[in-house]
This record gives structure tokens, C-alpha cells and sequence, in this order.
């Protein structure tokens, strides 16, 4: 039989993760970045588990398995919301960058007509 700490960490592991993805599709990215650290521990907690002398019945191994297939397809979600994400922050870090030189240029142009 599998360990209830072991069913509750998956199952909490889950929850944050659904949590995570239910950030990034209402693009909470501040309170993502804050629940992202607590998932990312927990997740390497699963590998601190001691899974290989536990004894799994059929419908706990299916269990499992449905939230690990979960867990990964909202992975892929929340990486392809990032990348999105990272591509309108380099488009605004774009735009400031020229906003600033089209700034300073400006402000070089109006030093020489007022001397």
C-alpha cells in the first residue's frame, strides 16, 4: 500500500500546480512568480521520495499516473504562457530601449540649439 505521505504530496503537489497554471492563464505574473518557488520545491521534493518499497494496487498506480500526466501537461501550458510572456517583456524592454535613445538624442539636440 502506498504511503499517505506519499499520496498527499502528489496530491499537493497537484493542487499547487493547478494553482500555477490558473496564475498564468489570468497572467498574475507577480503572484505566479511568488507560488512558483513553493511548487518548484515540492517537485524536488518528489525525488527525495522512497517509492521503490512500496507496494502500489492497481488503482493507486492509476491515480498516480493521472495526476504525473496532469502535472506534465500543465507543465506544458505554463511553458508555453512563459514563453509568450517573455516575448511581450523583451518587446516592451524593446520599446523603452528606443524610447530611451530617441530621449537622449533629443535631449543632445536641445543642449546644442539652446548654446
Amino acid at each position: 500500500m502506498v504511503r499517505k505521505d506519499t499520496t498527499s504530496h502528489f496530491k499537493a503537489l497537484h493542487q499547487t500546480n493547478l494553482h500555477l497554471l490558473e496564475l498564468v492563464r489570468l497572467e498574475q505574473w507577480d503572484k505566479f512568480i511568488e507560488q512558483a518557488e513553493i511548487y518548484l520545491v515540492a517537485l524536488h521534493g518528489t525525488a527525495e521520495l522512497d517509492l521503490a518499497g512500496e507496494i502500489l494496487s492497481g488503482e493507486e498506480k492509476s491515480e498516480l499516473k493521472r495526476i504525473w500526466a496532469e502535472l506534465l501537461s500543465n507543465e506544458k501550458e505554463i511553458m508555453e504562457k512563459l514563453s509568450l510572456r517573455l516575448s511581450v517583456l523583451k518587446g516592451e524592454m524593446s520599446g523603452l530601449n528606443k524610447g530611451r535613445k530617441c530621449s537622449q538624442a533629443y535631449s543632445s539636440q536641445m543642449k546644442i540649439v539652446t548654446h
